[in-house]
């Protein structure tokens, strides 16, 4: 009766070291997935505003003086890309799943024929 409780302890020891050990080498792996997914869910929120912001540009391209030069830029909002239907409120930032303010600027610089720089100011709810 006595051995059979000491193997049933080493057991549970053994037990208890393997799961200890499993945690210890997939909770890097797990995180790394986490933030990967998390950067990667960043990314196209970024990318679905600059391609907004360029629609809406080429959209209205002869109602902005000051893209009818290279270099030229101009400043949009966010709320401007909702008015135009290009993005649906909230618009929420992944990271931090807050509401990005919709007066949050765009910078956008005209590089040549139909192809633009988009700059976000991140300080502004990005």
């Amino acid at each position: 009766m006595h051995q059979k409780k000491t193997l049933t302890l080493i057991k549970g020891l053994t037990f208890l070291v393997m799961m200890t050990l499993l945690i210890i080498f997939l909770f890097p792996v797990g995180m790394s997935i986490y933030f990967k997914t998390q950067e990667k869910a960043y990314e196209l929120f970024i990318n679905k505003l600059e391609q907004a912001a360029t629609i809406y540009v080429n959209n209205n391209t002869d109602d902005f003086d000051g893209l009818k030069e290279v270099n030229g830029f101009i400043y949009i909002s966010l709320d401007e890309l909702v008015k135009a239907n290009l993005l649906t409120p909230p618009v929420i930032n992944p990271l931090t799943k807050d509401s990005v303010p919709l007066n949050t600027i765009i910078k956008i610089t005209q590089l040549s024929d139909n192809k633009y720089e988009v700059e976000l100011f991140y300080g502004q709810g990005l």
